[in-house]
This record gives structure tokens, C-alpha cells and sequence, in this order.
């Protein structure tokens, strides 16, 4: 991997997103010249230009840009098929910061150079993603990766976003007071996840909360070789999920990993009420058996009471039955509007319904396949539907819990196996 220099500034930072803005911008202005010159442009070759335009100037920058890339990449049923390709290279691996930059930033936050306690240290990162680099390093005999923040990207958060969200609501067509609460609840994570000794405490607490579950694995960490821009821990055996497929695993492998992510994320969901909310590929580990190993504990949502009984409760046909609780059960979560018309009420009512129904089927089943073709059709019908709406709907919790479960099923799918969903934690009747 090529290494990049990285805008540390504020005022570098916003140039270099500027700069990517204008540089779309003139892959636009490209196209429809040529086209109407020409008229055998196609958009296939304007969205593969944009997508190399946005990932080389979001890879330059890390931090938020890349992250919002890293999310992005998840809606594989919705954005162009060039943008989501080129940006799933930011769940895997994205160009490294130099050798030594990253050393640079070990000292200065630990007080010492990587050979003072490890028995080896490769300057040369194994792996790069949106906030950090991990490399690879031996501790009293036991291989450890350190994980290394980019130098910038903690205190350019808020400055980030700042320039992201009118560029986001021009292109959505939306009002920045709209989307407020949802940059806010994005910052807000981002801010915890930047700080690696939360990060610690975290991993921690889910490691002994999950213990139960003995085909997940979690990292053990080192507090002494940690602080809030390096964290150490144990070095996880295993592939991404991509890599893994590749070798064509068995159906029982397959089947077996896929029971484990499903039954984590049941036990985060309904016992601890808080969840592991980074579900992208690149941060889970497969092994030959189907055990599970999780990476990154950093992006962290815990779900309230009310809005988890709200939410959860959506699930039980019966509710929707009584029209008077699903209308305030639906505004209480801030998908209806006490502003809302009858009619335009009544049209949510019966797209809500639809959209809520069909994702909450595994609960509903005590066996569940994700990969069907006609649920992948009518799920995309109706996000497809909802996206129309241009409008914002739902409290900001939505925003990561639909992220985590979205992200599960993206996964489940792709492992392509039926497995028992009737859920052990979650009383529907």
C-alpha cells in the first residue's frame, strides 16, 4: 500500500475536501459535455470517475470522510455499484500513514519508542482503516497488534462534519436543521470513537458481558501499552469475510459463523441493551470452523428503555392492529409527526408498516434465510419508497441501531445459509 500524507489542520482539511467537491464536480461537468457532444457517454463511467474522485480525496483526509465512506459502502442495493465498490476498500485496508508518522505518534503518547517494550515492533502498518492503522508486534512471546491513530482526525471532528453537512443536505435535497440531530448523534460517536481508552473499558466490558458465548471471540487488551491515541491487544487469528469466502468454506462453516454473529448481536440487543454498532466486514474475523473473532469496540450504542420498548414492540403483528398504539408508538420513535395531515399520516402508516414488518421477519420465524432473492427485491422496493419521501423520519437512535442491523443482515446474506432466528431474549407475544 502506497503511503499518503495526512491534513492534519483545520484549514488543510477543509482545502482538501474543497478540492475533492471541485474535482466531482468536473467529472460531472465532463460528462454531460461529452455527452451531449458526443452522446455516447454512459453513466456507468461517471459513477466509476466520481467513485475514484471521492476515495482518493476521503483516503487522503482518514477520520470522518473515510468513515462516512465506510458506511456508505454498506448500502450496496442503493448507491451506484461503482461508488460502493471502490468504497469498500475503506473496510478492509485504505492507504497507510508513513512509517515514521506512525512511530511519531506511539512515542509521543506513550513516552517511548515501540522497541523499549515490545521484543519486536513493524514499522510497516498490516492493516489501515478510517481512524487508525494496526501493526503487527511480539510481546514476551505473544504476537500483539497496535493500533495507531491518525494525527488529526480526533480534533477535526467537529470541523469535518461542519463542511460534510451542507455539501450532504444540498445533494439530499434536505434542511440542515433537519438533519441536525443526526450530525449530532454522528459526532457524538465519532468523539467516542476516537478516544481508545474508552475504547479499552469497553472491549473489556463486552468480553467478560460475553463470555457465554464461546464461538465469539473478543481481543484481550493491554491497559499499560494504551491511551487514547494507541491501544494494544491480543493478535486475532482469522480472514475478512471477503477473503474467507474466497476459499468457498463449507455450509456448515458458513452456517455455524453466521449463528454466532446473530446470536452476539440477540445477547448485545436484548440483555446487555448495548451494541457493538461497526458491523462492516472489517471488523470481524473468520475462522475455519466459523468462530468469530470482533474487532473495534470503539463505535458503541446503548439503546434506551423507552426508545428499546418502542422500538422492539413494533415487531408484534398485533400491535399494528390497534391503530391508536401504533400512532403513538410511531410518533413517540418520530416516525409520525403530530403535524402530519391524515392523509400523508395514513401514507406512512401503511409504508412504515410494510418496511417494519418485512425486516422483523427472522423474529417471527424460528428459521430464517436472508439471502432470498424476493426479500432482497421488496426490501429494496421499499427503502427505494422511503428514500422518495425526502424528509427525515425517526429519533437520531435510529441512526445506528438500523446501521448495526442493516450491517448484520448485509453479512448474513452474504454467507448465504438459513439459521435459527426465533429469538431466546425478546417476548413478541
Amino acid at each position: 500500500m502506497k503511503e499518503e500524507k495526512i491534513p492534519v489542520s483545520k484549514v488543510a482539511r477543509v482545502s482538501e475536501m474543497l478540492g475533492t467537491g471541485l474535482k466531482v464536480g468536473g467529472q460531472y461537468l465532463k460528462y454531460y459535455s461529452q455527452k451531449a457532444i458526443s452522446g455516447n457517454q454512459t453513466r456507468a463511467e461517471l459513477d466509476s470517475a466520481v467513485a475514484t474522485e471521492l476515495f482518493s480525496g476521503f483516503s487522503k483526509m482518514k477520520g470522518s470522510p473515510l468513515k462516512l465512506a465506510q458506511v456508505l459502502a454498506m448500502d450496496t442495493d442503493i448507491l451506484p455499484k461503482a461508488i460502493t465498490e471502490k468504497f469498500q476498500q475503506a473496510q478492509y485496508s485504505v492507504p497507510p500513514m508513513s512509517e515514521p508518522m506512525a512511530r511519531k505518534v506511539f512515542k509521543s503518547n506513550l513516552g517511548f519508542e515501540p522497541e523499549k517494550v515490545f521484543d519486536s515492533f513493524s514499522s510497516k502498518a498490516v492493516r489501515a482503516a478510517s481512524l487508525g492503522q494496526v501493526h503487527e508486534a511480539w510481546l514476551k512471546g505473544k504476537k500483539v497488534a497496535v493500533k495507531i491513530q491518525y494525527p488529526g482526525v480526533g480534533d477535526s471532528i467537529i470541523s469535518d462534519l461542519n463542511v460534510i453537512k451542507p455539501l450532504a443536505t444540498r445533494y439530499l435535497g434536505l434542511k440542515e436543521k433537519e438533519v441536525e440531530p443526526y450530525f449530532n448523534e454522528i459526532q457524538t460517536r465519532l468523539l467516542e470513537e476516537v478516544d481508545y481508552r474508552k475504547e479499552l473499558e469497553t472491549a473489556q466490558a463486552f468480553k467478560t458481558a460475553c463470555a457465554s458465548l464461546k464461538n465469539v471471540k473478543i481481543p484481550e487488551y493491554y491497559p499499560e501499552l494504551s491511551c487514547s491515541k494507541v491501544i494494544t491487544m491480543e493478535w486475532m487469528d482469522g480472514k475478512h469475510l471477503r477473503e474467507w469466502m474466497q476459499e468457498n468454506p463449507s455450509v456448515e462453516a458458513r452456517t455455524n459463523a453466521a449463528q454466532n454473529l446473530w446470536d452476539l448481536y440477540e445477547y448485545q440487543a436484548h440483555v446487555l441493551r448495548k451494541l457493538h454498532a461497526d458491523p462492516h466486514p472489517g471488523n470481524f474475523l473468520f475462522s475455519e470452523d466459523g468462530s468469530v473473532s470482533v474487532l473495534d469496540f470503539g463505535c458503541i450504542k446503548s439503546i434506551d428503555n423507552d426508545f428499546y420498548t418502542d422500538y422492539f414492540s413494533l415487531v408484534n403483528p398485533d400491535l399494528w392492529e390497534n391503530q391508536e398504539l401504533t400512532i403513538r408508538t410511531l410518533t413517540s420513535l418520530g416516525i409520525l409527526f403530530e403535524s402530519d395531515s391524515i392523509e400523508k399520516r395514513q401514507f406512512l402508516l401503511t409504508l412504515f408498516k410494510r418496511m417494519i414488518l418485512k425486516m422483523s421477519d427472522p423474529y417471527r420465524q424460528a428459521y430464517f434465510y436472508f439471502n432470498d432473492p424476493a426479500l432482497k427485491s421488496e426490501m429494496l422496493e421499499l427503502f427505494t419508497e422511503i428514500s422518495a419521501i425526502r424528509e427525515p423520519r425517526g429519533s437520531r437512535h435510529f441512526l445506528f441501531i438500523n446501521r448495526t442491523f442493516g450491517g448484520l443482515f448485509k453479512i448474513l446474506q452474504t454467507l448465504d445459509v438459513t439459521i435459527k432466528t426465533k429469538s431466546e431474549h425478546l417476548n413478541i407475544a
